[in-house]
Parts: structure tokens; C-alpha cells; sequence
């Protein structure tokens, strides 16, 4: 039980009036652009099917015999479909689209909770037709079926449209391990797709603003494209949200950011199925978005215009006890392969409240609130106390996932205990080793935002080459299932069954891109460290790679970093006007500002 005047505290916060938010928010031009056809998958009943490709005429001949084209766009792509087809007499066409292969090929109807295949069907006219998918789509491949008995169709042309928010794509990594590199592109193109109006966690499933895969889409984003407005537009829509007790549900549906039914028509019970979902943790993590954003934006004014909202929700999160016994639906840490829902670490979830906590701290102080910051601080100490007696138990050196027990433990929990600073490097490297003995039942991750913290908590702790090592493993299987983005989960444990647990599951999901933050971050070693890229430490770390390289747009120009490993660690250092660094390539750093620096 945590020791602090919880009643005092959460009356004095719901005294606060909510915010006002500002309704008028703008609404983005997107950037389209036409896909070609990559190939052809299979055919039946098709005549001349390579001409498609050239833009020449192929023929459905159904007849008795239903016939099919499979169409391979050779990316993702978010947006539209079409086709010019001509026939002579009426018929019904039918346009199925998947992801993956494996979807678009389904003979049986799949329906799964909120989600079911999209599919068009179409009756067409003796005469020129185009076809256009209803709704926005989310695919790679197209599967076209004329049914058996029908007249033979023309297929004149056929072509995607690819839509999404306007990036400055100048954001750039290499280096010597070519796999790394296929592993950042499709973790660039994901966050890329993603961004549509507002931050959305995949354009497939479920098409909505949710804050848990909001706050790693715009640490990835922030790397690759250094856009602030959406980012801007989807806090205030998360605000918008928000309930008079200060609770804020999951997903913003309530407030506009949903893409449903108008605009995916085939997820059924979207937005009305999630919009009154309150994820106890989604809620903390709402405060580190918006200290995220103050770190790489410099916005004090936003942080203002927030704030009233944040100290209302501090006391809905006051008023919950963290080791109170939860439902996978109050909390979500995670799950796993062959799990039916969601598994929630309670250990994880009250680490989670350090975490927060110290973010509204943070964020206490940059706009003068005292008394925040004196509760914020009585909280820290209690609840830190508390988290050592009960989650460490007998001063074991790891950290279990429930009160007093250690029946399970996880790298989820053992990692939040090194982001909340409840354990030094060395500490961690010790705790991760024992988790890899296997002398404990261990929870690993699958959740693409769960694979973000606890690849962050390896880095934090100097374990640079195990992180790229598990980075090849997680993301590599992807690739290796011809992947273009990357999915929202990926169990490394479920082998070949990882690419077959069901089509619900989406392809191309933003909280999964990671590595699009880490390998900036990490291998070329750019961070921030006084908001608004005003000073920055950069300390690059090869983990074995021979060389590395990459631009980083920000709101005062590019970054460029290259770095070599032979005879001896060098590279050199571009920073733009305004800007300041301490670069350091061993025991020692060195202070540069703009231009360009060679060490």
C-alpha cells in the first residue's frame, strides 16, 4: 500500500477545471502517389496475364470455370485500388485484398473480434468499367475472381494509390550490415504509412489514435522525419478525451480520431467498441508523450495548454492502487504466442507509476507548479519504497511480476525496473543473464511496443551488441517472411507459426518501427539533451559494425553523422545553426557547434 495522503491529493487535482482544447484542429493535405504493379502472383483462366505489367490487355475468361488474377503491388500500400476492366455482358467481380499473401488467398471468410477481411464485390455492366475499392485499403496484394459462369472481362489496367501524411523523407541510416539496413527501411516506411491525419497504430487494424502506439510512433518519426504538427494535433486529441474523473481511454475514437466506418468499412464495432477503454498504463504513458514532445519540440506553451488536463488525470492515477488485482483490460503489458488476450505484469505496471510520476515531475517544473511537484516527490520516495519490498523479493536481484511472489518473473519487468532507475548497467547485464539461465519461468516479449522498452532498457545499460542481435532476430523474421513493414506483434519463440496466428492480427503497425529510433540514437549515438535540439550528446557505439552513417531532420536543419571502426573509432560530425554538442569517443568530450567536425 502506498503511504501518502491519496484522498488529500486526488481532491485537490479534480479541483482543477479540465482544460479547454482547442477544437479547431488543422486537417492535412496528404501526399498520393500512384504504386505500379510489381507482378503477377498466379492466374487461372487468364489469357496474355503478363501484359498487365507493360500496360497492354489480358482476359478473364470465366465460363464454367471461375477465373482469378493475384496482383502483387510489391510494398505495402495504404490508400486506393482500381481497374479499367471492359465485358459484354453483366457480371459479378470480386476483389479481395491481404497484406500478406497468406490473407489475400484465404478462401473462408475470416473474421476476428472488431476486424474481417476487406473485401469489395462489384456488379458491373456490358461496357468500360473502373473499379474502386470502397473505402480506404490497406494491402500489398489484390486477388480478383470472376465467378464461374460469367463473360470473359478485359483487364485494361490496374494501379494503387498510395496516400499518407507529407514527411521530409531526407532522414537517412546505413551501415556495413546490410540486414540492419532493410530492418530501418521497412521500419521508415511503417512509421511513414502510419501517419495519416493523426497518428494512426496500423492503417489495416484499427485505424485509430491510441497513446501507447502513438508515444513510439513519434519517437520514430522524430528521428526519421522531424515532424512536430502531428504529433501537436494528436495530443490535443488525446486531451480532447479525456473524462471529468481525469481518466483518459486507450483510443480517441470519441473525438474524431477514427478512420471508421466511413473510411474502412470493414471493422465492425469500431469506434464504439473501444471508445470508454481506460488501459491504466496508457494513461501514464500519456505524461511521457507530452514530455517527449516538450524534449524534442521545445513547446512550452503546448506543455501549458496541457497541463491542467495532466494534473486532473494525476489524480485518477492517485486514487488507483497499483497491486490492486486487475483484469488484462485495466492494464496491458504484453502477450504472447498461443495467448488468448492480453497478459499484464502488475510489477511492470507499478514501475510504470515511477515512470510517470517522475515524468510529471519533470513537467511540474517547466511550467512553476510547486504543489505538483511536492506531491510528485512524496510520491516518488513512498511508492519507490514500496516497489523494492514487494517486487524484489528477499533482495533477490530480479524483479518479479507479482506482489511477494516469484512465481514469474519477465524481461518486461526487469527492464521497466532499469528504465525507472532501479537498476545500474551492471545490475541489469546480471539480471538479463540469469532471465537467459533459465532458471525462472520467464515472460518474453511479442508486443511491437513491448520489444521498444526493453531493447531500450539493453542499450541504456551499455549491451549495444545483444540489442542488435535481438534486433536481427525480431525484425529478421519478419523479412524473412517477405515483410515491407513491420507487425504488431512478433514472437522470435513461435518460429514458422508466427506468420499464421490469423489475419486479424495487422502487418503494418507503428509501434513495431523501434529500430528507426534506436539506430540513430544508439549506433550513430545522436540524443538530445536540452529541448529543442539545442545541445545534443552524441556518443556513437558500433556494436561490431564497420562503419555507420545517417541525417536526421530537425526544426533547425540536418544532422549528418558518419563513423568508422578501423584503424580506430573516427567519423564526423554535421550540426546546423543553433546547435551545440558534446561528442565523445572515449573517456573524454569534446564541445562543437555548427559546421562540420572531423575527429
Amino acid at each position: 500500500m502506498i503511504d501518502i495522503d491519496v484522498n488529500r491529493s486526488v481532491t485537490s487535482f479534480m479541483a482543477i477545471s479540465k482544460m479547454h482544447t482547442n477544437t479547431s484542429l488543422p486537417t492535412f493535405a496528404l501526399v498520393e502517389r500512384r504504386m505500379s504493379l510489381s507482378r503477377i502472383v498466379s492466374h487461372r483462366n487468364l489469357g496474355n496475364a503478363e501484359a498487365l505489367l507493360t500496360g497492354g490487355v489480358c482476359t478473364l475468361e470465366a465460363n464454367q470455370d471461375a477465373a482469378e488474377l493475384v496482383l502483387d503491388f510489391g510494398k505495402q500500400c495504404v490508400g486506393s485500388w482500381s481497374m479499367d476492366v471492359r465485358c459484354g455482358n453483366t457480371l459479378r467481380i470480386v476483389v479481395t485484398y491481404g497484406e500478406d499473401l497468406q490473407e489475400t488467398l484465404q478462401e473462408e471468410e475470416f473474421t476476428g473480434g472488431w476486424y474481417k477481411r476487406p473485401r469489395d464485390t462489384f456488379s458491373i455492366e456490358a461496357g468500360t468499367t473502373t473499379l474502386q475499392s470502397r473505402g480506404r485499403r490497406a494491402f500489398r496484394y489484390v486477388r480478383v475472381q470472376v465467378e464461374a459462369g460469367g463473360a470473359e472481362v478485359a483487364l485494361l489496367s490496374t494501379a494503387a494509390q498510395l496516400r499518407h501524411y507529407p514527411v521530409n523523407e531526407s532522414g537517412y541510416f546505413s551501415c556495413s550490415d546490410s540486414l540492419l539496413n532493410r530492418i530501418w527501411e521497412i521500419s521508415a516506411y511503417t512509421t511513414k504509412l502510419c501517419m495519416q491525419q493523426y497518428y494512426e497504430d496500423g492503417p489495416k487494424r484499427d485505424g485509430l489514435l491510441w497513446i501507447s502506439d502513438y508515444r513510439v510512433q513519434f519517437l520514430c518519426n522524430i528521428l526519421l522525419f522531424g515532424d512536430l504538427e502531428l504529433a501537436r494535433k494528436s495530443l490535443r486529441l488525446i486531451a480532447a478525451s479525456q473524462r471529468a474523473n481525469g481518466a483518459i481511454p486507450a483510443t480517441q475514437g470519441s473525438v474524431g480520431a477514427h478512420q471508421h466506418p466511413s473510411n474502412i468499412d470493414y471493422m465492425p464495432g469500431i469506434p464504439e467498441g473501444v471508445n470508454d477503454w481506460v488501459i491504466v498504463n496508457y494513461c501514464l504513458d500519456y505524461i511521457g508523450c507530452v514530455r517527449d514532445f516538450h524534449t524534442y519540440s521545445g513547446d512550452v506553451d503546448l506543455v501549458k495548454e496541457l497541463w491542467p488536463g495532466i494534473r486532473t488525470l494525476l489524480g485518477f492515477l492517485l486514487a488507483q492502487e497499483p497491486d490492486a488485482a486487475r483484469s488484462g483490460k485495466d492494464f496491458i503489458t504484453d502477450t504472447y504466442y498461443g495467448m488468448d488476450g492480453w497478459w499484464g505484469s502488475h510489477g511492470m505496471l507499478a514501475l510504470q507509476y515511477l515512470i510517470g510520476f517522475d515524468d510529471a515531475l519533470h513537467l511540474a517544473g517547466i511550467v512553476g507548479d510547486e504543489a505538483t511537484q511536492d506531491t510528485c516527490r512524496q510520491f516518488l520516495a513512498t511508492h519507490r519504497s514500496h516497489l523494492l519490498k514487494t517486487y524484489r523479493v528477499d533482495r533477490d536481484p530480479l524483479f518479479f511480476d507479482e506482489p511477494h511472489s516469484k512465481v514469474s518473473t519477465s524481461r518486461q519487468v526487469n527492464a521497466f525496473a532499469t528504465l525507472a532507475g532501479l537498476a545500474t548497467a551492471e545490475e541489469h547485464a546480471q539480471r538479463m543473464g540469469i532471465l537467459a539461465s533459465g532458471h525462472y519461468r520467464t515472460h518474453t516479449p511479442a508486443a511491437g511496443f513491448m520489444h521498444f522498452w526493453t531493447l531500450l532498457a539493453d542499450f541504456k545499460s551499455g549491451l549495444h551488441e545483444q540489442a542488435l542481435q535481438s534486433i536481427r532476430e525480431i525484425w529478421g523474421l519478419m523479412l524473412s517472411h517477405g515483410a515491407t513493414t513491420t507487425w504488431d506483434l512478433v514472437d522470435p519463440k513461435a518460429g514458422a507459426h508466427a506468420h499464421s496466428a490469423g489475419f486479424a492480427y495487422s502487418r503494418c503497425h507503428g509501434w513495431s518501427a523501434g529500430p528507426a529510433f534506436f539506430f540513430p540514437t544508439e549506433i550513430l549515438g545522436v540524443r538530445v539533451d536540452a529541448p529543442g535540439w539545442t545541445h545534443l550528446t552524441i556518443r556513437p557505439n558500433l556494436a561490431g559494425l564497420e562503419w555507420a552513417e545517417g541525417e536526421i531532420p530537425t526544426p533547425r536543419g540536418a544532422i549528418r553523422v558518419t563513423w568508422t571502426k578501423e584503424p580506430k573509432l573516427s567519423g564526423s560530425v554535421h550540426l546546423p545553426a543553433g546547435m551545440t554538442a558534446d561528442v565523445w569517443l572515449g573517456e573524454s568530450s569534446v564541445r562543437v557547434g555548427a559546421g562540420r567536425h572531423q575527429f
